[in-house]
């Protein structure tokens, strides 16, 4: 899964770009975590054979790594290149990292991640639930991407806001 999430960003980061040298090192970086995807494929193939997890027990593995994109690791890394000296806060240095990362998706990409998600949990892509999943990973593309910096960006406002009146209402008490 987290080879999934690598070859559909520099798929992306690739297909975003005029600079031939980074599309071309993209490129060659996404091809390489699809041949470590296919290494876990057939991996995997023979771990099923031999442990006998049931497709419920692959699908909890899969939410689960999935899960993982929304953890500590991708937003630390966001603040230390992009926000060296402040304070580190997970949520508002994971949505930076959202907002700055998939905007380069296109709806390709987001078949092509369901298309490898649904190859590793034994699942047709081509169906009426490749379609589904296609669409709701598109919808999640935009809204982690779109909407979720816009909410970030109106609370702070109206933190800031509230901060302000606060300190108003303090000084007017204290007189």
């Amino acid at each position: 899964m987290v080879g999934t999430g690598t070859n559909s960003f520099y798929s992306a980061l690739a297909d975003s770009t005029d600079e031939p040298v980074l599309k071309e090192v993209c490129r060659r970086i996404a091809e390489d975590e699809l041949a470590h995807y296919y290494l876990f494929f057939s991996y995997m193939r023979r771990y099923l054979e031999n442990e006998g997890l049931t497709f419920c027990g692959r699908l909890r593995i899969a939410f689960a790594r999935i899960s993982e994109t929304e953890d500590e690791e991708l937003g630390s890394a966001y603040w230390a290149a992009n926000r060296p000296g402040e304070h580190f806060e997970r949520r508002p240095n994971s949505v930076a990292y959202a907002r700055a990362a998939l905007k380069y998706y296109h709806p390709a990409h987001a078949r092509r991640m369901v298309e490898m998600i649904f190859g590793a949990l034994g699942l047709n892509p081509s169906g009426l639930l490749g379609w589904m999943a296609t669409r709701a990973a598109r919808a999640f593309i935009w809204y982690r991407s779109r909407f979720i910096p816009r909410i970030e960006v109106l609370q702070s406002r109206m933190s800031d806001r509230l901060h302000r009146a606060a300190v108003i209402y303090q000084r007017s008490g204290t007189r």
